[in-house]
């Protein structure tokens, strides 16, 4: 899915792509907060979900993936 407009979105609420049913589950909608902790480790934050995406461990580039998230945000 587009990662554009992610801050703000519910989890697994975007068109088009098939999200597995542990996302389709999850009741997060994405924040700084919930990003760092799905970044963090994402099999504890949503158990059961398929991303291919592993842990970044580093906090700095935790908060420099957020950041450049961030700035990808639709404007109101």
């Amino acid at each position: 899915p587009t990662l554009y407009g992610l801050i703000g979105r519910k989890v697994a609420s975007e068109a088009g792509f098939e999200f597995s049913a542990a996302m389709k589950a999850a009741t997060i909608v994405w924040s700084e907060e919930t990003l760092d902790t799905f970044l963090t480790n994402p099999q504890t934050a949503i158990p059961g979900n398929k991303m291919a995406l592993g842990a970044v461990k580093d906090p700095e580039q935790r908060q420099q993936l957020i950041a450049y998230l961030k700035s990808a945000t639709k404007a109101e």
